[in-house]
C-alpha cells in the first residue's frame, strides 16, 4: 500500500494522483508503517490541496514517536518557521535537539540559520543548545558550520532516480516465491517484498522501529 501510494504521488506508470497516494500512505500508516505515516504527514503540511496542519503534525509526531529521523527534523522546522501557522519555539527546540543528537544532515544549516536571528542560549533553546555543547559543531574552510569528521565515519549516499527505485520494488514484489517443500513456504529474507536483514544484534541499531523484548 506504501509503495503504491509512492506511484501515485510520482506519477509511476500513471498520472499524478496525490489523492490516491494519500489514500494508500493512511492506509499503510494504519498498518504500522511509519514511513507512511511520515509520507502522509507531509502530504498534509506541503500540498496546497489536502493541507491539515492537525492532520499532518499528527502523522509526523506518531512517525517521531517511532525515532523516525526525517519526522523530527521537519517537526523541528514546521515548528520553528512561522510559515506552517505551527510556530512553537518550545516544540521547535525539542524536535530539532533530537534532530541533532540524530546527527541529521541539515541540522548545521538549520543552526546558523537560528543564528542569524539570534542565539541558541539555555533560555532561548534549552534542549538543543544542550546537544551543541555536548557535541560542538566545526566550521570548514569557507567558514560555515559542519558536522566534525575527527573520529567521525561518514557515509555519503546518493539515491537512484525515483524511477529506478520503484521499478526495482515492483521487480521484486512480483517475483514468485520458491518453495522449500510442498508445505513450507522459502522464508529467506531475500525473497519477501519489504523485509530487510542484519547479522548480530549491534546491526539493529540500524532499524530504530524494533523493539526487542
Amino acid at each position: 500500500m506504501s509503495l503504491l501510494g509512492q506511484l501515485y504521488q510520482a506519477g509511476y506508470g500513471t498520472e499524478v494522483n496525490i489523492k490516491k497516494a494519500l489514500h494508500y500512505y493512511k492506509k499503510a500508516a494504519k498498518g504500522g508503517d511509519i514511513a507512511a505515516h511520515y509520507k502522509a504527514g507531509l502530504v498534509y503540511l506541503s500540498d496546497a490541496s489536502f493541507k491539515d496542519l492537525n492532520k499532518g503534525v499528527r502523522y509526523l509526531e506518531t512517525a517521531a514517536g517511532k525515532d523516525y529521523k526525517n519526522a523530527n527534523f521537519l517537526l523541528g522546522i514546521a515548528y520553528l518557521s512561522k510559515d506552517f501557522g505551527l510556530h512553537d519555539l518550545e516544540k521547535a527546540d525539542k524536535y530539532l535537539a533530537k534532530s541533532y543528537q540524530d546527527n541529521h544532515r541539515d541540522m548545521p544549516a538549520v543552526i546558523e540559520q537560528i543564528q542569524t536571528s539570534q542565539p541558541i542560549t539555555a533560555e532561548s533553546f534549552p534542549d538543543l543548545s544542550l546537544a551543541l555543547a555536548n557535541q560542538p559543531l566545526m566550521k570548514n574552510e569557507n567558514g560555515s558550520l559542519v558536522w566534525p569528521t575527527d573520529e567521525t565515519e561518514v557515509i555519503t549516499i546518493t539515491s537512484p532516480p525515483i524511477e529506478e527505485v520503484l521499478t526495482e520494488q515492483l521487480v521484486l514484489y512480483r517475483r514468485p516465491a520458491k518453495a522449500l517443500g510442498s508445505r513450507l513456504p522459502n522464508s529467506q529474507c531475500k525473497n519477501q517484498f519489504g523485509c530487510y536483514s542484519t547479522l548480530g544484534f549491534d546491526g539493529l541499531n540500524d532499524f530504530p522501529f524494533l523493539r526487542i523484548n
